[in-house]
Formats: C-alpha cells, sequence, structure tokens
C-alpha cells in the first residue's frame, strides 16, 4: 500500500472526485443516527468519510498507517483522532474500543489478511455492534480498470464479488445485507455475531 497512497497522497481526493469514486451518500444513509456513537473509519485515508461522519455527530477514531494521507484528514478536521498503525497494532498499545460502528470504505481490497481483519473488527466492536464495508465489485469493468491502476502501481490487491464478501464476513457477523450501491460498487453490512 505504500507506493500508491505516499506518493499520491497530495491528489488523491482530486482524482477520487474526477473518476466519482468518492460518494459516500448511500454508505451514510445505511448508517441511520450517528449522534453519540462511537465510530472507526478503517483505513480512513484522507479523512473524507471520517470527516462526514464526525459532522453528522459520531466520535470518529480514524486508523490508516499511510501518514502521507492522514495528514491530509488531520487538515479536513482536527477532531479527528487518528492512528497510523494497523488495527492490531492499535488495538494492542491503545485503550480505543469497544466501537459501535466500523466502516471500511474502499480499504479492504489493499489488506493482505483479510480474514484475520474482519475477525479484529469484529473484537473490537460492541456487542450490537455493526460493519459496513463499501467495495469495488470485481465484475464490473471499471473495478477491473481500477484493480489494474492499483496493480501497476505497485499495489497487492485483492478484490471481491459479493458472494466472496460475504463468505468473509459471515464466520463473524450475522444477518448479513449486501447489495449494490453503483454499477462497480457493493454496500455491506452486518451485525455482530456474539461467539
Amino acid at each position: 500500500m505504500a507506493y500508491l497512497f505516499k506518493y499520491y497522497a497530495r491528489i488523491y481526493d482530486r482524482f477520487m472526485r474526477r473518476f466519482k469514486l468518492d460518494t459516500n451518500e448511500v454508505l451514510l444513509e445505511s448508517l441511520g443516527e450517528l449522534k453519540g456513537k462511537r465510530i472507526l473509519d478503517l483505513g480512513g485515508g484522507t479523512g473524507t468519510l471520517a470527516d462526514k461522519l464526525q459532522h453528522m455527530g459520531g466520535d470518529v477514531t480514524l486508523i490508516d498507517p499511510q501518514k502521507e494521507m492522514t495528514a491530509i484528514a488531520k487538515e479536513k478536521n482536527a477532531y479527528l483522532t487518528i492512528y497510523n498503525e494497523t488495527l492490531e497494532e492499535v488495538l494492542q498499545h491503545n485503550e480505543v474500543a469497544p466501537f459501535d460502528i466500523v466502516v471500511i470504505r474502499d480499504a479492504l481490497h489493499h489488506i493482505s489478511n483479510q480474514q484475520e481483519i474482519i475477525r479484529q473488527v469484529a473484537l473490537c466492536l460492541t456487542e450490537e455492534g455493526i460493519l459496513v464495508i463499501s467495495e469495488f465489485n470485481i465484475r464490473h469493468i471499471k473495478a477491473m480498470c481500477i484493480w489494474c491502476f492499483e496493480t501497476l502501481c505497485f499495489e497487492r490487491c485483492h478484490m471481491f464479488t459479493m458472494e466472496s464478501l460475504l463468505n468473509l464476513c459471515s464466520p463473524y457477523f450475522k444477518n448479513q445485507e449486501i447489495r449494490p450501491i453503483s454499477a462497480f460498487e457493493m454496500l455491506y453490512k452486518g451485525e455482530k455475531k456474539n461467539v
């Protein structure tokens, strides 16, 4: 993840707007009332989503190991709690959990051990906590182009289909819903299983 987000951090938001990859409306609507909720934006990068979540009343923590990206998030909103570590590192060294909501927006495909990160997410949620994931659907040509671009920028990516994302989350989450939110993106929502 280092090359792409280290060297393109300053143009990332413009790139996302230019190619209409930064729409958060459906994701935000799926969360309902946020006032007083503890929210983790995992892989939150430049903080665009975290800023919106905080302005909607959430107590937002952003975790992203890429300092160049989170420096921009700090410029956008000084009230965000930001950690430049992995989720595992943050959970070991900080008193951050539990969260009511964990949001992963277009970041899960960059994480190498996805099963482990989903397990860690379940551990840091409250008993009634929810996970919301917005990801590209590899079955669409635009998602394939994104995969090609990121791969050419030396990124390791593992994109999803709707079925593979459900299968990844099902050991730890119940009442799962997944639906397309555009021709190339999908939205997953699941409630923590108390196992």
